[in-house]
């Protein structure tokens, strides 16, 4: 009988002892999910695109990439600091390479607030649809956006010279919708 109940209270110490060690690691699981992130993160906002157009009988094929910029400053916003974004813009005509240009927020600062530079990054940048694009101009779409808000943004339309690889920015518009549901436009900055 002592040996009934030395086996017993043998198996029911390692059944104890596995239990705890089940517990350890979901403990763990759940700690490290709590915890905030240390320093910066990407936004998710990175985006690419492949357009073409055709002018002058050739053909051109726009390539957009943006994506997080590790290297430069830190946004901060209600949610966390992110890493800034960089887009960037090659394009080729007939298969060679004409254009390959980086666009940081620097480019548009000077149309932004101080707190929306400290806020934003670029959201993105594609063919602007309302304005043809030539073999001599490049006319571009851009946001900058708040990365935890989509709809904390200022619009801009960039025309690019392929010529010489100037660009002018313009700020837009912004489209607000007021309490009726009708669209409305902000005068900008």
């Amino acid at each position: 009988m002592q040996r009934i109940l030395l086996i017993s209270l043998v198996l029911l110490t390692a059944m104890a002892g596995c239990k705890n060690k089940e517990a350890a690691p979901q403990e763990q699981v759940e700690a490290a999910a709590v915890q905030k992130p240390e320093g910066p993160r990407a936004s998710g906002l990175d985006r690419e695109r492949e357009e073409e157009f055709k002018s002058d009988g050739k053909t051109y094929f726009v390539h957009i990439v943006c994506e997080a910029d590790s290297t430069g400053p830190a946004v901060k916003d209600e949610t966390g600091e992110y890493f800034e974004q960089k887009a960037r813009l090659t394009v080729t005509r007939d298969g060679e390479q004409i254009v390959d240009r980086t666009f940081t927020k620097a480019d548009f600062s000077k149309y932004l607030t101080d707190e929306e530079a400290a806020r934003f990054v670029i959201q993105g940048m594609l063919l602007n649809p309302s304005k043809a694009s030539n073999g001599r101009t490049l006319n571009l779409a851009a946001q900058l956006c708040s990365p935890s808000d989509e709809e904390d943004c200022r619009p801009f339309t960039l025309t690019y010279n392929m010529g010489d690889g100037t660009f002018s920015v313009k700020q837009e518009a912004l489209r607000i919708t007021d309490p009726e549901g009708e669209a409305a436009e902000d005068e900008g900055v």
